[in-house]
């Protein structure tokens, strides 16, 4: 939920890693992560986040209904979502809102979305019809909001909200083709080109342009991959099913590059330009 960053800008950036077994989250060095340090914070199982241009960053945190931003280390402001789960966000680039996606209400009504204008104040609730659940959000560079979940079928289904409108639509009610299959729809990233879709079953992500599957990135050694971020030519892969994350050479993917070690359930991660400092 980042946008593309390049690892000469990223020297100055920061990992940060939520870990919803715990109550934590942590800090690390991007684009060379080593010792991480824990981020102080009000924290109910955190989950998805999400950074904005200016550096600041936005978790889920889904035990208290509420989203927390963060600039470096210092909690800046605390966004209400009352009454629902929040499990991730993105950013939208163009006009500075934020989507929040939450997988049910806290009173087991259906999975909506909740869109912060500028980032702030009481969000506008928006029921994606079109699924039965949603698990993911994302902005892509243009504005328009893309939604995936389960649907009527078998296989995943996605959602677009264009720029300006405050309704979903369902996209490729055929299926995706080119190639490969989403078992299990993730997280969804934006790579600065292509929408990327996370597979949570089937250990990769996909990248499609309209109803076409034109990459695949298989996370080879991966259990279970809730959520991902792509911070240029890096993946970031938090897989709680192998308590650990696995960062990945994007789009190559294969083999992970690295593995950081010593969570219990990682599930959110983004890097974030600390422009304002820590």
């Amino acid at each position: 939920s980042i946008s593309r960053l390049s690892l000469a800008d990223a020297t100055k950036a920061t990992l940060y890693v939520s870990d919803s077994g715990t109550n934590e989250v942590t800090m690390f060095a991007w684009p060379k992560p080593k010792t991480g340090s824990a981020l102080s914070g009000p924290f109910s199982e955190p989950q998805g986040m999400c950074s904005d241009n200016s550096g600041d960053v936005f978790i889920t945190n889904t035990g208290d209904s509420n989203v927390l931003e963060y600039n470096g280390s210092k909690l800046v402001n605390t966004l209400l979502d009352p009454g629902e789960y929040p499990v991730g966000c993105s950013f939208d680039t163009v006009d500075g809102s934020l989507a929040v996606v939450n997988i049910r209400s806290t009173g087991g009504g259906a999975s909506s979305v909740a869109i912060y204008k500028n980032a702030k104040g009481t969000p506008k609730l928006l029921n994606v019809k079109v699924l039965q659940s949603v698990y993911g959000v994302q902005y892509d560079g243009s504005g328009d909001l893309f939604a995936d979940g389960s649907g009527t079928g078998s296989q995943i289904e996605l959602a677009e909200m264009p720029a300006g409108s405050n309704k979903f639509k369902l996209v490729c009610p055929n299926g995706f083709h080119g190639g490969g299959v989403v078992a299990f729809p993730g997280g969804l990233g934006w790579d600065g080109k292509y929408l990327v879709i996370g597979d949570q079953d089937g250990g990769a992500v996909y990248r499609v342009k309209g109803c076409k599957i034109v990459g695949i990135t298989k996370l080879d050694g991966s259990v279970d991959v809730v959520s991902f971020a792509i911070a240029g030519d890096r993946l970031v892969a938090p897989d709680p099913g192998a308590a650990d994350v696995e960062l990945y050479a994007y789009p190559k993917g294969g083999e992970p590059i690295q593995v950081l070690s010593g969570f219990s359930e990682p599930i959110g991660a983004t890097v974030s330009q600390n422009v304002k400092g820590k």
